[in-house]
């Protein structure tokens, strides 16, 4: 599984401030590892917004809010547009995949609380797939093995290339057009 989570500026800003905006936020990037989640980056629009979006990745180590070693996750994430909200006053709407017509918001430096929860929801779901160990190359060699005592089907198809080309072309015939 994986979900992108997308923000925006609510208010378009000119390119001085944009360039202000970036330059804090790479700032406030380089304090995480980034291993559980893409480091946020920003372009701006041709219409004045800043947008950008992160991908979380689920692996087997857990993401909790209270992230103490700073690996850099969908928390982390959502903490560096909260600092950008509050010292730079740039308020954020923000949606993931699932959920196009928006998940939550970041204004004046606080995220409102269906912001929260729909980011607790993404990073419990993401656990859950890191506890239980989804690997996409371990789910590739289960599938090549047959489990024993039952026999594998295949479709055979007796027909050679050269029968093939010999046959007619098939033609729909409508009934009163000759």
């Amino acid at each position: 599984m994986s979900v992108s989570v997308y923000y925006r500026s609510i208010e378009s800003m000119h390119p001085a401030q944009a360039f202000e905006v970036r330059d804090a936020a790479d700032r406030f990037t380089t304090e995480f590892d980034w291993l559980t989640c893409d480091s946020p980056r920003f372009e701006q629009e041709k219409d004045g917004y800043l947008s950008g979006n992160v991908m979380p990745v689920f692996d087997c180590q857990n993401e909790t809010e209270e992230s103490a070693d700073r690996l850099g996750g969908l928390y982390d994430a959502i903490e560096v547009l909260r600092q950008l909200s509050q010292l730079h006053g740039v308020d954020w709407e923000i949606w993931h995949d699932y959920e196009p017509q928006g998940i939550g918001k970041i204004i004046n430096g606080a995220a409102n609380l269906q912001l929260t929860e729909e980011i607790d929801s993404v990073v419990q779901i993401g656990n859950l797939f890191g506890e239980v160990g989804f690997d996409e190359e371990e789910l590739e060699e289960e599938q090549e093995t047959t489990p024993q005592g039952f026999g594998v089907w295949r479709a055979t198809i007796h027909e050679t290339s050269a029968d093939y080309a010999r046959q007619e072309p098939r033609v729909l015939k409508f009934p009163g057009v000759k």
